[in-house]
């Protein structure tokens, strides 16, 4: 009866203890859930027709034919662009609505420098246009015949008129006006024109309508009458003193030709030549407007900084600590209402075992 007595009263004992050790062996099986993905970083410079597109333009990443990021470019048609996806995944970009050349594949928490481009004209809404008002014409590529010249401040002029400009051969203007910044310029046409007026004048003010710049040199307006869009390949030349640099403390790399038409672009200028009072240099356009001969900024726009865009990820060191704090954290969690069950287990057998021992005692 005595040896009865005890494998009854040491039963719950061995039931709670292996009951612990289960539920102590489900808790350390319990997964980490892995870390968010680290979103791609894309920069650069995006293009349309072989021009930097206009501020205000908005540029989108797709991947499987969703939406992963977008953004909208800035000055110089520069971008930067978070894209969400996972390692391997091929994204496609848009370029207000037009689909860019390049698609590359995802490389998780990457930095990528990629300049886009796309041809095309971008759709009614979407030109990313700076003011109330433009300067003419309906394209970034078209020439415009009449600007605004009613809210433009002008000094100084230069009119050259021809009777007919033919498509086989360049025309050269060479502008006498030493004012000007602009020395010659060349371009051709796509088509006979006749009664062409081509108008320089020298810009006092921008109008309230076009977004100002800093540290310009020089605004000039272009104006023609019967060209329409028959011009192309309009090349520009002109000069900077070098007094102004030496003034302004400017570096003279940093010149550029900045066009006006919905928005300032950057053209392309190469810097040919210098003497002891000017530096040279020449740009192509794809067409005429206001133009200003600028100081681009020491970085137009450098690689951005990953700490300014997307929360700092942990080193592997820090991941495995936070893993461990993870999963102790949800080892508390569960240990919270593992310790209710347990209590209520153990109160049921202490009052078994109690109930056990006062019985044989009666005996």
């Amino acid at each position: 009866m005595v040896i009865r007595g005890l494998k009854l009263f040491f039963l719950p004992f061995f039931l709670s203890l292996i009951f612990l050790i289960s539920v102590f062996i489900v808790s350390s099986q319990e997964s980490t859930p892995p870390p968010p993905p680290i979103p791609n970083v894309f920069w650069g410079i995006a293009s349309l027709n072989g021009n930097p597109v206009s501020s205000g333009i908005t540029i989108e990443a797709y991947i499987d034919g969703n939406l992963a990021g977008s953004a909208t470019a800035i000055s110089g048609g520069n971008y930067t662009l978070l894209v969400n996806g996972t390692t391997g995944d091929t994204v496609n970009f848009e370029i207000c609505s037009l689909n860019a050349s390049q698609a590359p594949n995802l490389n998780e928490g990457g930095v990528n420098n990629l300049n886009l481009s796309a041809t095309g004209t971008c759709p009614s809404g979407s030109s990313g246009s700076t003011g109330g008002g433009s300067s003419g014409g309906s394209s970034g590529t078209s020439t415009p015949t009449i600007l605004q010249t009613s809210s433009l401040k002008t000094t100084d002029k230069e009119s050259h008129f021809y009777k007919t400009l033919s498509s086989s051969k360049t025309t050269t203007i060479t502008i006498k006006n030493t004012k000007f910044s602009f020395k010659k310029i060349s371009f051709s046409v796509n088509k006979l024109s006749n009664n062409i007026n081509i108008t320089f004048s020298i810009l006092d003010k921008l109008p309230s309508y076009i977004s100002s710049l800093r540290d310009v040199y020089q605004y000039v307006v272009i104006e023609t009458e019967n060209l329409n869009d028959n011009v192309e390949n309009i090349e520009i030349e002109f000069k900077v003193p070098k007094s102004w640099f030496n003034t302004k403390k400017y570096d003279k790399e940093k010149i550029a030709l900045i066009r006006y038409y919905d928005g300032w672009s950057t053209l392309n200028t190469t810097l040919v030549n210098e003497d002891s009072s000017y530096v040279y240099y020449t740009a192509k356009s794809p067409g005429f407007s206001i133009f200003a001969i600028k100081v681009l900024e020491t970085v137009e726009h450098p690689a951005p900084n990953m700490s300014d865009l997307i929360s700092p990820q942990p080193e592997e060191e820090d991941k495995e600590n936070i893993g461990k704090s993870q999963g102790f954290n949800q080892l508390d969690t569960n240990n919270t209402t593992l310790s209710i069950i347990i209590t209520l287990v153990i109160v049921v057998l202490l009052f078994i075992i109690f109930k056990i021992s006062k019985k044989f005692k009666k005996k």
